[in-house]
């Protein structure tokens, strides 16, 4: 720009000896950047359009030698994405810029076209590797130029504005030698709005023109639910930012943290749930130097029952009223067999009773069984007045081994289910496997157990609905977990 200052101070003072010498010329069309509303004998007012013209005419014939035989290209398509809500008015797609040899230093903006003196600048720009920090500051600089260019009206508009940003004291001060066209520059109004703009964005983007981190993709290896003590592998794909991505991995339950990898250059993290439930699975991504960021994506993921994925699937639920109170098993070294055994419930959590020929008896039921014909038979049951709260054991692609933990039924009302924990019945079976609870909710109780079976009870999950009293005061379901 500074070159450029020199070269047209003198071909403006040119001009405007010609012009003086040559009062009585041929009239010189003025463009519309130029017009006055001049009278036909407002010789004053005719002599200051001739003069803008000259003026007009000195930046027209500078920018064609600037931009001779320029090669020109257009902004990657990420950088006009990344600058375009920086400079609304300006429709990026259409700037292009190229190297100039008739540049000394630096860089000149012809409104939508941008000149650079370094070709190595340049070959940047169309590659898209910019660096950080001020170096795209040069480029956020010539497209405010070419933001003005386009709130000022266009080419020639604009080069008015520039050239009555130079008040006369300054041009005759540079055409005599005695002011650096460089400190002219500066002290235009126009260099001062880019230089700030400059500034702006280079504190605004200061890892450069990089998209954000981000977290384009979070997936599990299976999808949910699944049982307890499978263990599940989650991918998170994340890009941006400059540099090396780090990523961090944790899974909460009902907002406690249960399981977590800190951040690393990994991007999978396995996780083996021992209980069930309802997750949250989050990964955060962040810029490792500079830090930036996180960035962070969250999945719910729900985990019900423990085993495998082999076998049918089975669903036994006791009858409307009733709770499970216990198991009869057939173990070997897994599980061979289930049968749920529930009991009715009074208003105050007893178990109800019945006459049978004169004798009184629990009113137990077994509504269904499932798994195979193997196995030695054991019975778990919860003493009278208690309900299964847990079903626990051992697991992996078969159920190894079952338990049941009881507590103590409450009145209906508040505290309607389990009151307090009370007795543990088995384990039953293998010592192969890991450990799982199939915990219900707190105060509610078991009344329903589903999973898949064939030879063995591959896998098992209980269900623990609320419950209240129905009008014949008995507990009833009230909805599911």
């Amino acid at each position: 720009m500074y070159k450029f200052l020199e070269r047209c101070f003198h071909l403006v003072s040119a001009a405007l000896v010609l012009l003086a010498a040559s009062a009585s010329g041929t009239a010189l069309a003025v463009s519309e950047a130029c017009e006055r509303d001049c009278g036909r004998v407002d010789l004053p007012c005719q002599d200051l359009e001739r003069k803008c013209e000259l003026k007009l005419n000195s930046y027209r014939t500078f920018m064609d030698q600037i931009g001779f035989n320029v090669t020109l290209h257009s902004l990657p398509a990420l950088y006009v994405e990344l600058l375009r809500p920086h400079y609304p008015g300006v429709d990026l797609s259409t700037v292009r810029f190229g190297f100039s040899r008739g540049l000394a230093r630096g860089a000149m903006t012809d409104c939508d076209k941008i000149y650079f003196a370094d070709e190595s600048y340049v070959d940047k720009v169309r590659n898209g590797t910019l660096g950080a920090g001020d170096e795209p500051g040069l480029l956020y600089h010539e497209l405010t130029h070419t933001e003005q260019c386009a709130q000022r009206g266009g080419r020639d508009f604009y080069a008015v504005m520039w050239w009555n940003e130079l008040t006369p004291a300054l041009i005759q001060a540079a055409l005599q030698g005695t002011l650096d066209p460089g400190v002219v520059h500066d002290l235009m109004p126009m260099e001062e709005d880019a230089n700030g703009r400059e500034s702006d964005l280079c504190t605004a983007l200061p890892d450069g023109l990089v998209r954000a981190v981000s977290i384009s993709a979070f997936t599990p290896s299976t999808t949910s639910p699944q049982p307890v003590n499978n263990t599940i592998t989650w991918t998170a794909q994340a890009s941006g930012g400059r540099g090396t991505i780090e990523l961090a991995f944790d899974v909460r339950r009902a907002g406690t943290l249960v399981a977590d990898q800190p951040f690393g250059s990994g991007s999978t993290f396995s996780w083996t749930p021992a209980q069930e439930g309802v997750y949250v699975v989050r990964a955060r991504a962040r810029q490792a130097s500079p830090q930036r960021g996180p960035v962070q994506i969250e999945v719910p993921f729900v985990i019900a029952g423990a085993g495998g994925g082999g076998g049918a699937p089975f669903s036994i639920a006791c009858e409307e009223g009733a709770v499970l109170v216990g198991l009869t098993l057939h173990t070997s070294s897994y599980v061979d067999y289930v049968q749920a055994i529930c009991a009715r419930i009074n208003r105050d959590g007893s178990w109800r009773t019945r006459e049978i020929n004169g004798r009184t008896f629990y009113w137990l039921t077994t509504p269904g069984s499932a798994g195979g014909a193997g196995g030695a038979a054991q019975t778990l049951r919860c003493a009278p007045g208690e309900g299964v709260m847990e079903v626990f054991g051992r697991s992996g692609t078969v159920i190894d081994r079952l338990g049941i933990r009881c507590g103590r039924l409450g009145p209906v009302g508040e505290g309607t289910g389990i009151v307090a924990p009370r007795s543990v019945k088995g384990p039953s079976g293998g010592p192969g496997g890991a450990p799982f609870e199939l915990w219900c909710p707190a105060n509610q109780v078991v009344t329903s157990i589903e999973g898949r079976s064939g030879r063995y009870v591959d896998q098992i999950a209980v269900r623990c609905p609320n419950l209240c009293l129905d009008a014949g005061n008995r507990y009833a379901s009230a909805g599911p977990r």
